[in-house]
């Protein structure tokens, strides 16, 4: 018999299966099988039936899947002789199948298959087998609907009366195997009173709402002509009659085809001015669940028995009134219009947001006030439920927390699980492995090599820490490595003559031959050794070279065709095992990969293509598939933390909180635009037939009817960037518009709508405001400066200083200060990482490389001439310059320059500098203390500075600094420093002897002891600018900001982190003259030409 249990709450349905189970006249040892659709129910159902005071355990269960069990049942009637474990006609099999007889012969060069053949033969040669298998894939699914719901095509398609050419394929495929599931069905029906093996007298069906009428069939057949009951335990949203309900789009549609035409239609409904609404029962059911009503109506014909377990609400909240509303079929709108109470709780919340990140954050301080109100809601009530997980998983990471480990003492973040992540997307392992398949049609560029090298499996397979790939960036950057194994390998993306510079064996042998040659730089046989391996870090570039000549080899050994099983040897052995880590952190992926291959292997094997030689375009695909859908939620759905997952069908469990995001228009109900060659979207649509709308609607209402204490709604209802109002899914709109009419909930004012940022002072207001602290202390945030925050002072300040160390303060004064006394270091510029592509010009810091590199072998030849490699040859060596011919004049220009800014350095007696080692003993500061330096002497006892590019700051406070020390000894110096100024001019700064060189040293000093205690805004560039007459307000204003050619003040970080606004300028400009006086009177510039003729 077929029993059928409707009822509005699962868990009525869980006492109504706990009341069969103990009346079960089934053997002791024999498994209860119960049919689930999903793991998640399975895995609730298991911990409900253990909360049973009566059972206080679940076991000796078994939850298979219903189509795999029905299957099963054809084999017990039938004989497992005759039906294989697994149908030949399962989609993954099928597809298979479809891809073998697509190629022959017979079908390829039949006129009726241009269509299908055409399309995966019109392209080139290396995607037309991925091409046909993706065809295959869909035309696999086509089938399986049409057995499901078209099973007449199926009949006649047999007999050959249907001229199509999906009629031809099929043909094909029963001409292989005839043993498909509606022949083995009708089989099993005939043979149903003399089974070849006995039928199980009981089994459960839970929780499904939906079946496709072939198998409704089989069980009503199974359940009349076997002596077998079946249970089938079903959510039924109202307790009265619906099975002829019909929302107001369908009856108005009814009344447009009733009358004569639809003006005169128009003109009745204005003539009554719509005093009533259409008689629909409840319009959120009639709209909603027209889904569940097909199976509701389909069930009622087969049934045998129908047992209600139907129970009443419950709660007087606004969720339980509309809750009530849908199971009494009522209709809360009043007619005529009155104005309804507006609704006494907050159990159901509508919010806004601009974006996916505000909406998690929103609903993570929503759930902590309902935390806050009921001591007794625990983490694993609360179900969030998205259309696609995927699109909230990076925000649901960043805001809530990872597990109850990662819980903090003060307001914590909520603990959460997320299920049903595609682990391609998810897991770094699987997406690796996933990326090593296409290494045949990768550039091995430097920063793809880099970040497989972070994959956690791949750094743990080689025992490489974050110190050692920091190291092995390092080195590859002067090794100048960009792309490409060899020449030979970079001959697949450029035509004509290449060589081995920029790549990866060019790279790796100048560091190999660098570590055995020498500890400094050797140009040899037309190549720079490399000196940046030493020691014990020769272990780290032999793994480096490993992992390289690995992924060289199997970029080769990829690109043959392999039968299924040779792929399935390969795939494991060379790279799973010889790539990916086997630690215990990481079986879960390599489980997950393991399932994906041997699955592959099995299904193509089972096709027929033991010996088909499949090329890897196809595998990659096939792979890539496997792992593009949602994995198996067992071990992340109901953890006993938050649960966040995507709402699948038939998994619709109570939860006392039920949060939904992502409620967009447009979004939700998702829809998928049928294939152009499916033909049951060009049928018209009979009873039983599934779309992708019709049930995401129905899941929809499942929501709202699971919902036990609160139901939180969320969409994106304001544009990110115009700030525009969006329009919410129409599901969520004709819920608010329900609530509106019916129990007077005005969007206007209830409708909770979130701010564009989480610091917005609003978000801090109101009955739910944020608990963030970190954003709500940047509603108060003030300049550090401006709020006098000062660290402590020393306790004892060192008595000995290096100048250096003062020309780092006074270069930047706030940054040493962060750094020094906070042990706050910030990233002045955005690490932009390693280039992929090798250089096609020349930069700014090569230009200045070369040039100091020419005025230092200009200077040393006037003292000891030498025979030095010329620096194009040398650099090209190194692979350190382009290789195009336009370089060669552009380093020799370039050395033109420098020529001459050497003739000038050379007159002012560079070829005799050298570096005098001072100690100077500071008596006039407090306390006194000991100042060393390195004075850069020429043999008539002044200072030479030089530096081929503008002046900047540090420059300037690095001259004046020197020059003060030479003259504290009692001795009288001069200092002078030449330095490009504009249009490729040299510019002359020069310094006359001081005489009160200890007090200023000393003043500079106090100014030190100052910054060290808080952050100053004195860098020498201000000082800079004042010796330039670039001081007043105008150019001060302009470099506060960016402008086209250089940066302000304003973008650095250290500046940024003390000066949210730019300082006053007169207090500024009175500072800087206070510390930088002296510097700024007594530095003299010139051009060098004016210089001379003086």
């Amino acid at each position: 018999m077929l029993y059928t249990y409707p009822s509005n709450r699962l868990e009525n349905l869980v006492s109504a299966l706990d009341t069969l189970l103990q009346s079960s006249t089934a053997p002791v040892l024999a498994a209860d099988v119960i049919l689930v659709q999903h793991p998640g129910m399975q895995h609730w159902l298991s911990m409900e039936l253990a909360k049973l005071p009566s059972r206080q355990i679940c076991m000796n269960a078994v939850y298979p899947l219903p189509v795999r069990y029905f299957w099963d049942l054809i084999r017990l009637i039938l004989g497992p002789e005759r039906i294989p474990e697994r149908s030949v006609y399962s989609r993954e099999i099928l597809a298979w199948r479809i891809y073998a007889l697509l190629q022959t012969p017979a079908l390829a060069d039949d006129p009726l298959m241009a269509e299908p053949t055409q399309y995966w033969q019109d392209q080139p040669a290396t995607l037309r087998d991925s091409r046909r298998f993706q065809l295959s894939e869909q035309l696999a699914d086509l089938y399986e609907q049409y057995l499901m719901f078209r099973p007449e095509w199926i009949e006649q398609w047999q007999t050959g009366a249907t001229p199509h050419w999906q009629a031809k394929l099929w043909q094909a495929l029963v001409a292989q195997n005839a043993d498909h599931p509606l022949a083995l069905m009708r089989a099993a029906l005939g043979s149903i009173d003399q089974p070849a093996a006995k039928l199980p007298g009981t089994f459960y069906i839970f929780g499904i709402n939906a079946l496709a009428p072939i198998w409704l069939d089989f069980l009503s057949q199974i359940a009349s002509r076997a002596d077998v009951d079946i249970h089938l335990l079903y959510l039924n949203p109202s307790v009265e009659y619906w099975d002829e309900l019909r929302s107001e789009k369908q009856l108005s549609k009814e009344l447009v085809r009733a009358s004569q035409t639809r003006a005169n239609w128009v003109l009745e409904q204005q003539d009554a001015q719509r005093t009533s609404l259409p008689d629909v029962g409840n319009p959120l059911l009639a709209s909603l669940g027209h889904q569940g009503q097909t199976f509701v109506r389909l069930l009622s014909d087969k049934a045998h028995y129908d047992l209600q377990v139907f129970s009443p609400v419950g709660r007087q909240s606004f969720l339980g009134q509309l809750q009530d509303d849908i199971l009494q079929l009522k209709d809360a709108r009043p007619t005529p219009p009155a104005l309804p109470e507006p609704p006494a709780d907050e159990s159901i919340c509508i919010t806004s947001a601009h974006s996916p990140f505000r909406e998690v954050q929103a609903l993570h301080d929503w759930l902590l006030h309902q935390f806050n109100q009921d001591p007794s809601l625990t983490p694993k009530d609360v179900v969030v439920m998205c259309p696609n997980v995927e699109d909230y998983a990076p925000f649901v990471q960043a805001v809530f927390a990872r597990s109850f480990a990662n819980i903090q003492d003060s307001v914590p973040p909520l603990p959460c699980s997320i299920a049903d992540r595609n682990l391609k997307d998810a897991d770094p392992t699987v997406a690796a492995f996933l990326e090593l398949l296409t290494l045949p049609d990768a550039r091995f560029e430097v920063n793809q090599i880099l970040a497989w090298l972070r994959v956690p499996a791949i750094a743990a397979k080689f025992s490489l820490s974050a110190n050692d790939i920091q190291t092995i960036s390092q080195w590859l950057e002067h090794a100048n490595i960009h792309w490409g194994l060899n020449s030979q390998h970079k001959q697949q993306w450029v035509s004509g003559e290449v060589s081995d510079h920029f790549t990866w064996q060019q790279g790796l042998d100048r560091l190999l031959l660098g570590f055995a040659y020498s500890d400094q730089s050797l140009y040899l046989n037309d190549q720079v050794l490399l000196p940046d391996v030493e020691g014990s870090a020769g272990l780290l570039l032999g793994k480096l070279t490993q992992i390289i000549g690995q992924l060289r080899d199997v970029r080769s050994q990829l690109v043959a065709a392999r039968t299924p099983s040779q792929w399935q040897a390969y795939l494991i052995e060379q790279i799973q095992i010889a790539l990916l880590s086997s630690d215990a952190l990481f079986e879960r992926s390599n489980q997950a990969l393991l399932k994906a291959i041997n699955d592959v292997t099995e299904y193509a094997n089972q096709a027929g293509l033991q010996a088909e030689k499949i090329p890897l375009t196809v595998m990659r695909a096939v792979l890539e598939q496997a792992f593009a859908s949602p994995e198996q939620t067992g071990s992340q759905f109901m953890t006993g933390q938050i649960t966040v997952c995507s709402m699948v069908p038939m998994r619709s469990i109570p939860f006392r909180i039920v949060a939904i995001l992502g409620l967009n228009d447009g979004q939700f109900p998702r829809t998928r635009p049928p294939l152009g060659f499916d033909l049951m979207a060009q049928d018209p649509i009979r009873l039983g037939d599934r779309s992708r709308r019709g049930d995401d609607r129905y899941l929809f209402l499942e929501a709202l009817l699971s919902a036990r204490d609160a139901l939180y709604l969320s969409y994106q209802g304001y544009d990110i960037h115009k700030n525009e109002e969006r329009p919410p899914s129409l599901v969520l709109d004709e819920l608010i518009n329900y609530l509106n009419l019916g129990y007077g909930f005005d969007p206007a004012h209830d409708l909770r709508r979130m701010a564009l940022q989480p610091f917005s002072r609003k978000n801090y207001q109101g009955a739910l405001p944020s608990f963030d602290a970190h954003w709500a202390s940047l509603l108060d945030a003030r300049p550090l400066v401006d709020q006098g925050h000062q660290v402590p002072p020393l306790a004892e300040l060192k008595n000995h200083w290096r100048l250096d160390e003062w020309i780092r303060f006074f270069t930047h004064p706030a940054q040493y200060f962060a750094q020094q006394r906070l042990g706050l270091y910030l990233q002045q510029d955005r690490d932009e990482g390693l280039d992929d592509s090798e250089p096609f010009d020349m930069s700014y810091l090569d230009r200045y490389s070369i040039k100091v590199e020419s005025i230092q072998q200009a200077i040393q030849a006037q003292t000891t001439p030498s025979a030095s490699v010329d620096i194009l040859t040398y650099r090209r060596a190194n692979s350190a310059v382009p290789l195009h011919a336009l370089v060669g004049e552009e380093i020799a220009q370039w050395q033109d320059q420098a020529a001459d800014f050497s003739r000038h350095l050379i007159a002012l007696g560079a070829q005799t500098l050298t570096l005098s080692h001072r100690v100077l003993e500071l008596n006039s500061a407090t306390p006194a203390l000991e100042l060393t330096a390195d004075l850069p002497l020429t043999d008539s006892h002044g200072l030479l500075f030089w530096r081929p590019a503008s002046i900047k700051g540090k420059d300037l406070i690095s001259l004046w600094l020197h020059h003060l020390v030479a003259n504290a000894g009692g001795e009288s110096c001069h200092s002078q420093a030449i330095f490009h100024g504009t249009k490729e001019s040299l510019v002359l700064l020069s310094c006359a002897p001081v005489e009160q060189a200890q007090a200023q040293l000393s003043a500079f000093y106090a100014v030190l002891k100052q910054g060290l205690e808080q952050p100053l805004f004195l860098n020498a560039d201000l000082a800079l600018a004042c010796l330039l007459g670039k001081d007043d307000d105008k150019a001060f204003a302009s470099n506060w900001q960016d402008s086209y050619n250089q940066r302000g003040y304003s973008y650095d970080s250290y500046i940024a982190q003390f000066w949210s606004v730019r300082p006053d300028y007169d207090s500024t400009l009175a500072a800087v003259q206070d510390c930088y006086g002296a510097l700024i009177a007594g530095i003299k510039i010139t051009t060098l030409s004016e210089a001379e003729h003086e």
